[in-house]
């Protein structure tokens, strides 16, 4: 089964079997890494030893790294754009099943641009955020689906790669990659809702109003639900502190601290 990745580079697939290590997602710097590596360090010379040859493909946005010894997928790093959009008439998509499988990279050419995804859409129903691009929506041929890792798949259409898809998201939020993550295996209803309206509040036209910091509208939102969730995380839920430290470290790139203290616990 080849799956065209772009128009230069062409995807095999190894199916029934997918990575055995979980996501990780870094919610500051909205980055989700697949990679059984915890440590920044081991991780850069890891990357350094794949980047360099026919077969890696590594950039700032989303990445796809292959082994030069046997072309498989040892890496991946997805980018969470900062724009909503709504998804309409696509229920298919929560509920599908993509075909498991280990990625391979069968055909390869000098130009590996790939692109990340231009929107994300959180449905708080079906606790699944799937980040996606243009191609996803309009795509007349029928979407493939690859589930890389437990409840991680990435997308193709006709045209390439066009969307990722994470369910039970807060599962796997952390500070950063050498966090420990969540150890249950439920997302309950409050992390869920924390989740969805961060996501509703730190996006691309609430940032661009942020740029004003006499514009205390977005920061009395941010600043609601984060005094929600300082009252209501009595037992430090991992999820809850990482949405509420990602809520306060948001809010001080663009307001001072006396503005902040003002509408924040503490």
């Amino acid at each position: 089964m080849n799956i065209k990745l772009n128009s230069n580079n062409v995807l095999g697939l190894q199916k029934g079997t997918k990575f055995s290590y979980n996501p990780r997602f870094v919610l500051e710097s909205l980055h989700l890494y697949l990679t059984p590596i915890t440590d920044d360090r081991l991780l850069e010379k890891e990357k350094t030893r794949l980047f360099g040859n026919d077969f890696s493909l590594w950039q700032e946005g989303d990445s796809f790294l292959f082994d030069p010894l046997d072309n498989t997928l040892k890496y991946s790093c997805f980018v969470m754009p900062e724009k909503n959009k709504i998804i309409s008439n696509t229920s298919w998509i929560f509920h599908s099943e993509g075909t498991q499988g280990l990625i391979t990279l069968e055909k390869s050419s000098n130009s590996f641009e790939i692109k990340s995804m231009t929107y994300r859409f959180y449905s708080l129903e079906n606790d699944m955020l799937i980040c996606f691009n243009d191609d996803f929506l309009t795509s007349t041929e029928g979407l493939k689906e690859i589930e890389i890792a437990e409840n991680l798949s990435i997308v193709f259409s006709e045209y390439g790669y066009c969307a990722w898809k994470l369910k039970k998201p807060t599962l796997y939020l952390l500070e950063d990659l050498s966090s420990n993550p969540q150890e249950s295996n439920s997302p309950t209803e409050f992390e869920k809702f924390c989740f969805s309206e961060a996501l509703s509040i730190i996006e691309d036209e609430n940032i661009n109003k942020m740029d004003d910091s006499t514009n205390l509208e977005p920061l009395e939102k941010i600043s609601n639900l984060y005094n929600k969730i300082i009252q209501s995380n009595l037992d430090k839920d991992v999820s809850l502190d990482v949405i509420s430290n990602w809520l306060k470290r948001v809010a001080a790139n663009f307001y001072s601290t006396e503005q902040i203290n003002t509408l924040m616990s503490r």
